[in-house]
């Protein structure tokens, strides 16, 4: 029996929506969702009609931990747990960086994800190892940012705060997790045997 698992992603203005199994691999997103947050419900279950599976045929949860916005990853994580409350599933969240850095990982070239996290504080992780690291005016010489091409909201902090010249942007690059990256790394880290406790489960906020 293969198992499901659906991702959420809620780390944006967005909700990114996503399911894997070995059999099927989907994801959608809904634009400005938290105006419209009781219709979550209604999205899942869209979602699920597409892949031509229902709500119990889910098996596991992953979403998106931050960085990003804290209220909408609280949205999501609520949404979660009502989801999986009396019910038996397996959960585990995942970095939004590293789940940015790995919708890249079968590309030749190297992929820098950097997050913008306030107080001259970014958030960085690659397509090679997939290692979140905290650059902040101490370490950003640490990085060689001429040897990747970068994606993400902080961009803007290392060119303007930090005075990072030259940098290679992946101008097509992704903005947000993708629900089915989401639900794929989430499905790779339960195999794995990576479970978290969705009753003491809160999205991480960056002082």
């Amino acid at each position: 029996m293969y198992m499901v698992v659906i991702g959420v992603d809620s780390s944006t203005r967005n909700l990114n929506l996503g399911i894997y199994s070995e059999k099927v691999s989907i994801g959608r997103k809904f634009d400005t969702f938290r105006a419209h947050v009781e219709k979550i419900d209604y999205y899942l279950e869209e979602l699920l009609k597409d892949a031509g599976m229902e709500i119990t045929d889910i098996d596991a949860f992953c979403v998106t931990n931050g960085p990003g916005s804290y209220s909408g990853l609280r949205v999501g994580s609520a949404f979660v747990k009502g989801m999986m409350f009396e019910r038996e599933l397996d959960f585990i969240s995942i970095s939004t960086v590293y789940v940015m850095a790995f919708h890249y990982r079968e590309s030749n070239e190297k992929i820098g994800v950097v997050y913008d996290i306030k107080h001259d504080r970014l958030v960085f992780a690659d397509n090679r190892e997939f290692k979140e690291i905290i650059i902040d005016e101490d370490n950003v010489g640490e990085i060689s940012w001429d040897s990747y091409k970068l994606i993400g909201n902080g961009i803007k902090l290392l060119e303007e705060n930090f005075g990072i010249e030259g940098l290679n942007i992946l101008r097509d690059g992704i903005l947000e997790p993708g629900g089915e990256d989401v639900a794929y790394a989430g499905y790779l880290a339960i195999k794995s045997g990576q479970k978290e406790d969705i009753v003491h489960f809160e999205p991480r906020y960056f002082k």
